[in-house]
């Protein structure tokens, strides 16, 4: 049954494809609606790793309007998933005159995401300062500045952009991740246990959770657990070792 989903998921998408070519060669000038469903047909294929597919598919709307934003916006999130960083960044760039309020921002945020990813973290913060003088509250620019000055080694900017992530977005877990690795390097013992913590606690399940838990145990020396009840609920248990442990962690005096 299982294998029969996909059999008609398959055949459903290479339709839709086929449809969306034969309706991008044929007419002479796409309207919104049929832009639209094409491409939602290429975002099925992106979805499904056929990111070449996808891109074939966006640009079907190109070659009848060169500067249709949302085919220019997805092809070059394809090629940001394919890890062709500068492609992503010529048709991000090509979008982002006639791009609106959020998509500019995001196409934005893609560029400076890619010139990092390609090695110059350098132009990266610099695209991500430009947005941030027209939208300064959007948390995700702050947090990826964070992951870019970490990676530099710039621990004190790398913790200032964070802390301000937090600010914008209390409950985002890779913040608290973040924020716990520059304390790591700065030898904050105490603080690091506490992002630890929070970030276990938004996000128990995460792929990251192991090795929070092994961080907190031989940085904060603490023994961590996770545990799942009957009912399916995780919860944490920190362990201190002793109370002279204790004390030292929590400045009890």
């Amino acid at each position: 049954m299982k294998g029969a989903r996909g059999m008609v998921m398959r055949l459903f998408i290479v339709v839709a494809f086929l449809v969306a070519c034969t309706v991008a060669s044929q007419a002479q000038s796409l309207t919104r609606a049929q832009r639209d469903s094409i491409v939602n047909v290429g975002v099925m294929l992106h979805d499904r790793g056929e990111f070449e597919k996808a891109i074939d598919v966006y640009q079907t709307i190109l070659d009848q309007d060169p500067d249709d934003v949302m085919a220019l916006y997805e092809i070059a999130y394809s090629y940001s998933a394919m890890n062709i960083p500068m492609k992503s960044i010529e048709y991000a760039e090509r979008a982002v005159p006639n791009a609106e309020e959020p998509l500019k921002t995001h196409l934005r945020m893609m560029i400076a995401n890619n010139l990092d990813a390609a090695g110059e973290s350098d132009k990266a913060l610099d695209v991500y300062r430009t947005i941030i003088e027209v939208q300064p509250n959007v948390p995700l620019v702050y947090f990826n500045m964070a992951v870019t000055y970490l990676v530099k080694g710039q621990t004190d900017s790398s913790l200032k952009m964070v802390e301000r992530s937090i600010v914008l977005d209390p409950g985002h877990p890779g913040s608290r991740y973040v924020c716990m690795r520059n304390h790591i390097e700065k030898q904050n013992q105490v603080p690091a246990l506490v992002m630890g913590a929070i970030m276990l606690a938004l996000d128990p399940t995460g792929k990251r959770g192991a090795e929070v838990i092994q961080t907190m145990d031989q940085v904060a020396l603490v023994s961590s657990q996770r545990r799942v009840d009957s009912s399916g609920q995780v919860g944490m248990n920190v362990n201190v070792r002793s109370k002279t442990d204790a004390d030292s962690i929590w400045n009890v005096s």
